[in-house]
């Protein structure tokens, strides 16, 4: 399962990523032709205006939670942090678009000492990403209107699951933990932009089989800014773009 740890009484996470689109897709970069428009390929750009780098399995990639980062409203209970990264790789494609497994993470708080905020003072925030996993799709809402959309979730099919901890001066910590069956992002898409995107208020619950504490409240809402990189051959990072043809 996704696990975000907020200790201190504060806030987590952030993302990005890119796609792009050849004249034809490769057996190890398929891309479900989009209604209307031609097929696609999820890649990179290393040269900006130049012909995007196909995607492969096993490419290293950065998912960055960026902006607001993550903003999880829960009453006082609420957290925010700056930025949070993700590294994974590409694990495969389903429906033509990317697969990423993100087995290791870091964050990157705002504060002193790379600590996040929350009414109750600093939180110093970590991720168990091990089993978390990011899809991204292209879809066409409308005629000429074309939406990219992003879904986090855990490869074991548990919960989404957010585990804080609140710590004041002369109180007894407060433990929450809330839980989400995944968590949806969408924007619109333009070519040969690097992709990223917004999740708005997504419903998160109270773990009722965690050991919470009697203040957590039952619920909360989690936003998020993300936006996806990819490492070219050379090493590095660049844009994940997406292109039509």
């Amino acid at each position: 399962m996704w696990r975000v740890k907020v200790v201190a009484g504060g806030f987590a996470a952030v993302l990005a990523m890119s796609l792009v689109l050849a004249s034809g897709a490769s057996a190890t970069n398929p891309c479900k032709p989009v209604k209307g428009v031609s097929p696609c390929v999820f890649g990179i750009q290393t040269t900006p205006g130049a012909e995007p780098e196909p995607l492969h399995v096993g490419q290293d990639i950065q998912l960055r939670l960026w902006g607001r980062g993550i903003q999880f409203s829960a009453g006082v209970y609420s957290f925010v942090c700056h930025e949070a990264l993700f590294g994974g790789t590409v694990a495969s494609f389903s429906g033509g678009g990317p697969v990423f497994a993100t087995p290791t993470n870091s964050f990157i708080g705002t504060g002193a000492g790379g600590a996040c905020n929350s009414a109750l003072g600093p939180a110093l925030v970590t991720a168990d990403s091990t089993d978390w996993t990011v899809q991204l799709s292209l879809k066409e809402s409308m005629p000429g209107q074309i939406t990219m959309s992003d879904v986090l979730k855990t490869s074991t099919k548990q919960p989404v699951t957010i585990a804080s901890v609140y710590t004041e001066a002369a109180a007894s910590p407060v433990n929450c933990t809330w839980i989400a069956g995944s968590v949806k992002g969408a924007a619109p898409w333009v070519a040969d932009e690097q992709i990223g995107g917004e999740t708005t208020a997504q419903n998160f619950k109270l773990d009722r089989s965690a050991s919470n504490s009697p203040l957590c409240p039952p619920s909360g809402k989690m936003k998020t800014s993300w936006q996806f990189s990819a490492a070219p051959p050379a090493g590095g990072l660049a844009p994940l773009v997406a292109a039509i043809g």
